[in-house]
């Protein structure tokens, strides 16, 4: 499941990166902004408005898949079965009037889950350089016991060779 989710997650920022309007992406990871003047359409004529509003309101059926109202490209994969969906239910296409808000919250919740991401792997970074300090410290301590049982052995085995090698003390003590 979590595969699946991190699988979508960087679909959708291919989707933000390959998009070709950059300004549409950008609306739509910040929602908050309120569009500039310049950037609002101005007002047309009724004869203009007319030609364009029946353009809009009858696009062709292969059009309005490709593109959603930001105009982003919409890629789908060809379905392979017969029992996979419609395109309808695609994730990451509109559903209708709510596609805005789905967008936004998805867009939100994938950059929440970055943020996310990216501070469990400095967890982990942090993480394994601890462990691997404490891995050191032992590894070093353990070599310096064994480095201590050598010396004590070799000194002991000193020892005893000594004992061994004296000539036995003869003298008798109270004997001249």
């Amino acid at each position: 499941m979590e595969a699946i989710q991190i699988a979508q997650m960087l679909a959708d920022l291919n989707d933000l990166q390959a998009s070709q309007d950059q300004a549409a992406a950008k609306a739509l990871v910040s929602p908050n902004k309120t569009l500039d003047s310049r950037d609002q359409p101005k007002p047309q004529t009724n004869h203009q408005r007319s030609a364009t509003e029946s353009r809009i309101t009858s696009p062709p059926p292969s059009v309005s898949r490709l593109t959603d109202k930001y105009g982003r490209r919409i890629f789908s994969p060809p379905l392979s079965r017969t029992n996979s969906g419609t395109p309808s239910s695609i994730p990451g296409t509109p559903h209708g009037e709510h596609a805005s808000d789905s967008d936004i919250d998805r867009a939100s919740t994938l950059l929440s889950l970055y943020e996310i991401r990216a501070k469990l792997r400095e967890q982990d970074n942090s993480s394994l350089l601890k462990a691997r300090e404490k891995i050191n410290a032992l590894a070093a301590k353990q070599q310096q016991q064994q480095a201590l049982v050598r010396e004590q052995r070799k000194s002991a085995i000193m020892a005893h060779q000594r004992d061994r090698s004296e000539p036995p003390n003869l003298h008798q003590p109270g004997r001249t």
